[in-house]
């Protein structure tokens, strides 16, 4: 794949080198395949698939989900600060998160699958910015990530993962990625059916490991290295249902 720009990034981004090498654009195959042919990469799916069911299983998430979706997004609010490259108030990050809100919640979803780059500048507006990518190969970065959303194979739970990396590792809107990249995550989990309600808060572990976490978005601009942060977002969901579970714990 050719490089462009000063930064050195691959054409479309962080998912051009494993995106592209399975036939995103062709849409011939999952896109997904050789990430979940990794044993390690299944088995952390699996359990975080049944943890997020079990929650929305509870017979509070049935009944109060509003208040349990509610409170998930706020915590989630509170912990971008600290995630975030640059200073982003709680208010801000409110605001962003609002399109998670409850009312906005299935709008959003079916905005995201149908025209992910409106609702990217939304969010990106939301947060502060101005809506658009910081530059052409930003611009790129977006394109190819459009594409990889709005492809029905790549409808299933690496979705949210993938999203989340390509917005962090590819700056596209500069200051405000890791904001940027929650809130669309997020809005990707809803939309895929991964986490429907929206009642999981993986920001938790995120900012538990905050380390590892800077460390695998920067490194997953490879086959290899997407692989192992799609494991520890599988992890951060798997503890994002725990976190769901204490919350319908208190609401119930």
């Amino acid at each position: 794949m050719p490089r462009i720009g000063s930064k050195g990034e691959l054409v479309g981004g962080i998912v051009a080198d494993l995106l592209f090498l399975v036939g995103i654009l062709a849409g011939s195959m999952d896109p997904f395949a050789f990430i979940l042919s990794q044993p390690s990469v299944a088995q952390c799916r699996d359990v975080a698939v049944k943890k997020v069911r079990a929650v929305h299983r509870r017979p509070v998430s049935l009944r109060k989900s509003d208040i349990t979706s509610a409170e998930s997004v706020l915590r989630a609010a509170k912990i971008v600060p600290a995630l975030s490259p640059a200073p982003l108030s709680l208010e801000c990050c409110v605001s962003g998160l609002s399109v998670l809100a409850p009312a906005q919640r299935e709008a959003s979803a079916g905005l995201f699958v149908r025209a992910p780059l409106q609702l990217l500048a939304r969010v990106d507006v939301l947060l502060g910015g101005v809506g658009r990518p910081v530059d052409a190969s930003a611009a790129a970065c977006l394109s190819t990530l459009a594409a990889v959303i709005t492809n029905p194979r790549a409808q299933q739970e690496l979705l949210p993962a993938v999203v989340h990396a390509t917005i962090v590792r590819g700056a596209v809107f500069g200051p405000r990625r890791v904001a940027v990249a929650v809130v669309a995550s997020r809005v990707a989990a809803v939309a895929v059916g991964f986490d429907p309600l929206g009642l999981c808060v993986p920001e938790v572990f995120f900012n538990r490991h905050k380390k590892t976490y800077a460390q695998l978005l920067a490194n997953s601009d490879s086959a290899e290295g997407m692989t192992k942060w799609c494991e520890f977002y599988l992890d951060a969901m798997s503890a994002g249902a725990d976190e769901a579970e204490g919350i319908a714990a208190a609401v119930s």
